[in-house]
Formats: C-alpha cells, sequence, structure tokens
C-alpha cells in the first residue's frame, strides 16, 4: 500500500479532503530488473468512494449560519472558478466509476458550463447535494430531457432523472463532491 492524498488547490489555497493507501502491489521484476507495480481498480474506485463519503460528511458540520451567497463582496473567488473547479472533479468521478468523461471545462459546451455555474450559486445560497440533485433534475426536464436507462444526449435521455433517493451511491457522491469543494473555498472576511 501506498499513502495517497484526496485534495483540493485552488490558487495557494490547499484542502486535504481524505488520505487512504493505494491498493498497489509490486509485481516480480523481469530480466531487465525494472519493478513492476498493478493498482487494484475495484479496490481503489471503493477507497475512492469511501474517501469522497467521509469529505463530504465533514464538511455537512459546517455551521448552518456560514451561508456564502454570489452577491457577497466576501467572496474571495468567481463562481466560475468553483464550477470550474466542480467541473473537473466530476470528471475525475466520471473517470474512477468507468464512465465516459465529460470533456474539460474549456471543451465543455455553453449549457453544461452554466449547469455548473447554476449548481454553484444553488450551493452558495445554501442548497443542499439533494437540492442541488432536485435542481439539475428540474433543469433537464424543463430543457426535454426524460429518464433513460442510459445517458444520451442525441436522445436527451439520462439514468439519473430519478428521485435522489433512487440514485445509485456513486451518483450521490457527485453531488456531495460538489457541495463539498462550492464550500471548501474560503471567504475573505472584510473589516469592520
Amino acid at each position: 500500500m501506498i499513502p495517497a492524498v484526496l485534495g483540493l488547490r485552488v490558487g495557494s489555497q490547499e484542502l486535504t479532503l481524505a488520505t487512504f493507501d493505494l491498493p498497489i502491489t509490486a509485481q516480480p521484476a523481469g530480466d531487465s530488473g525494472e519493478a513492476n507495480f498493478a493498482l487494484d481498480v475495484p479496490e481503489f474506485r471503493s477507497l475512492l468512494a469511501a474517501a469522497l463519503r467521509e469529505a463530504a460528511a465533514e464538511v455537512e458540520k459546517i455551521p448552518h449560519d456560514d451561508f456564502r451567497t454570489p452577491e457577497d463582496p466576501r467572496m474571495k473567488v468567481y463562481v466560475t472558478t468553483i464550477a470550474r473547479v466542480c467541473h473537473e472533479a466530476n470528471r475525475v468521478l466520471q473517470i474512477a466509476a468507468g464512465e465516459e468523461p465529460s470533456p474539460h471545462w474549456p471543451d465543455a459546451p455553453d449549457w453544461q458550463q452554466e449547469s455548473a455555474i447554476k449548481g454553484v450559486e444553488a450551493a452558495l445560497s445554501g442548497a443542499t447535494p439533494q437540492h442541488l440533485h432536485e435542481s439539475w433534475c428540474a433543469a433537464k426536464l424543463a430543457d426535454g430531457w426524460t429518464y433513460g436507462p442510459v445517458k444520451d444526449a442525441a436522445a436527451r435521455t439520462h439514468p439519473c432523472l430519478v428521485p435522489y433517493g433512487d440514485l445509485p451511491e456513486a451518483q450521490r457522491v457527485k453531488d456531495h463532491l460538489f457541495h463539498a469543494i462550492v464550500r471548501a473555498f474560503p471567504v475573505a472576511r472584510t473589516e469592520t
């Protein structure tokens, strides 16, 4: 096992979300004498999901009187910067879950960037992970999407267009991570 850190870096700010051991095993060296290592991918995915759940649980403990709104002049960073970080973190979870990842932020379609920005604004205004999912569903349904067993942009179907409680745990982790990232951004205190 090799120690690993799940962290978030924004500018000069670093936040450790979780620590865990990577399930890596050494393979016998060949004739060249070089060591080979193998990652147990299913175990890694399980460890990553557990680490994200743990991080989200810690963020949920933040007092509710610490609401941060997009209009708050004390915010140190722009909403789009937070949205970009959330988008890229979601790509990591998609890859870890074996899903086809969304494009990187600069290549993401406008509707996808706008969706992330709206999610950040909602989380800054106090929305919970469940509320974030419900808002996402409402926006998708209003845009003509329906439930379907596979995500298909052409057919406008998505398997996550279900009530929050019916989402697979791996999908709920995405909402919790999104929420945790938004809440992790610091607020600059102004002098009074």
